[in-house]
């Protein structure tokens, strides 16, 4: 078995073997370096995602405490509502309905003003011209 031809195999196989290793070396030196980057950044981000984990469920408690009270803010608004309702009723029937004839007492003061004023320019008109 000492023919050139596998002295050449062999060394081929061995020089395939030994670049096999160094590969495998040199990945799992580089494996090694990003599994401690990932602890690394797992140890930076869990404090960071459990204050997250905390505020959505500060967020979940109010969310919760809103939806219970829902009900009765708008109980509360709709009396509210009809109070309002019921007070413009009143102010109209109090205020608007007796003052409903002064005003119309006010317009006829102002058309009888006007008709003056109007007849009074009318007749100085007349007379300037006989």
């Amino acid at each position: 078995m000492e023919s050139p031809l596998a002295l050449v195999l062999l060394g081929l196989i061995a020089s395939a073997t030994i670049v096999q290793t160094v590969l495998l070396v040199t990945l799992a030196v580089k494996g090694q370096r990003l599994a401690a980057r990932l602890a690394a950044l797992e140890k930076d981000l869990l404090p960071r995602l459990d204050r997250l984990g905390v505020a959505i469920d500060n967020v979940t408690q109010v969310t919760d405490g809103v939806l219970r009270h829902l009900p009765e803010v708008e109980s509360t608004l709709e009396d509210t509502l009809q109070k309002v309702r019921r007070t413009t009723g009143i102010v109209e029937a109090l205020v608007l309905k007796p003052l409903a004839p002064l005003a119309a007492a006010l317009a006829l003061w102002r058309g009888l003003k006007r008709g003056t004023t109007v007849y009074r320019q009318l007749r100085a008109g007349s007379s300037t011209q006989s």
